[in-house]
């Protein structure tokens, strides 16, 4: 079985000759944030940079524009999110937490 941050986290086909991934008929976009980075919750792991993150009425991208790449993670999928802020650092953090009987306590998959 995958782990919590490989579960929530799909690839996402980036469309060519587009500049990021298409949303559904009914998907509206709520938030962009560039120069995003996935760390996995568990292990503190980096795991992408650079990216942008694009917060939508159903789920999140996460999209590399200079490499191409996509992935998503449909909300109906996260039971909570917290947004913390390291105080030596301008940059925050969203922390999301995972529904499902193998997510344990409060650790979060993905931040």
């Amino acid at each position: 079985m995958a782990d919590p941050f490989q579960r929530f986290w799909q690839e996402l086909p980036v469309p060519p000759g587009t500049t990021r991934p298409s949303l559904s008929e009914y998907e509206v976009e709520c938030l962009l944030r560039d120069k995003v980075a996935l760390v996995d919750g568990r292990s503190n792991r980096v795991v992408h940079q650079g990216g942008m993150v694009i917060l939508t009425s159903h789920r999140t991208i996460w999209h590399c524009h200079t490499q191409s790449r996509a992935y998503q993670g449909h909300l109906s999928k996260v039971a909570d999110a917290r947004k913390s802020r390291n105080f030596f650092k301008p940059s925050s953090r969203v922390h999301l937490y995972l529904q499902g009987p193998d997510q344990h306590g409060d650790e979060p998959a993905t931040k």
